[in-house]
């Protein structure tokens, strides 16, 4: 992100593709997300159907494949495989898939100069217990609630599971998108980061953008 000449805020996404947890992923619970998998994807830890060579997941549809490999490689009857309470899929498989393949992609997506910034939105993964969407009250208000958004873990996220993902599931971190696994710098200075956007989007309101 970066202020423009006009003293907008402006923002490229330096992300080629997006990835996520298989398990649960449908085409009822995140369609874009199923749709970006159909080509050039890269798919871990999941089951493959033997008989169509296609991935499965638990949740993508109630048919488990009675040809099936589970994901540690051996070759079993899903449906009898998954009705003793086993997994055909690891809890925390996963997929990769490029950003073109998604039927919502904005045609401003690889717009050298960015687009601009009206909104920041924080995202957290949680089931229940707080609501779907809420709003700040301004930019600094923004900024704390972002900085203290509370996410649940993945299967292999949470300290209780030794990154087994056999272990601890869906407890809670204070952690924006979901993203403390993967800063890359202290989290203090991320802090900071969201505190200067905050100086900007005030700056830039004063100026009449």
């Amino acid at each position: 992100m970066k202020q423009g000449p006009d003293g907008r805020l402006y923002a490229i996404n330096p992300e080629n593709g997006f990835f996520g947890v298989a398990p649960g992923t449908n085409a009822k619970s995140n369609f874009n997300a199923l749709a970006s998998t159909k080509k050039n994807a890269i798919f871990t830890n999941v089951a493959i159907n033997n008989d169509t060579m296609t991935p499965w997941w638990e949740g993508l549809d109630k048919n488990p494949p009675v040809n099936a490999t589970e994901w540690k490689g051996e070759k079993v009857n899903g449906v009898e495989y998954t009705a003793a309470g086993n997994k055909l899929a690891h809890p925390n498989s996963r997929f990769t898939a490029p950003a073109e393949n998604c039927p919502c992609i904005s045609s401003e997506f690889n717009n050298p100069q960015g687009v601009p910034i009206s909104a920041i939105i924080f995202g957290g993964r949680r089931a229940k217990t707080t609501p779907l969407v809420y709003q700040s009250f301004d930019w600094t208000h923004g900024t704390y609630m972002g900085s203290a958004v509370s996410s649940e873990t993945t299967a292999a996220g949470c300290g209780g599971s030794g990154g087994s993902g056999l272990g601890c599931y869906r407890c809670s971190r204070r952690s924006p998108s979901r993203s403390y696994g993967y800063e890359a710098f202290h989290r203090l200075q991320c802090r900071r980061l969201l505190g200067s956007l905050a100086r900007d989007g005030r700056k830039a309101r004063r100026q009449g953008s």
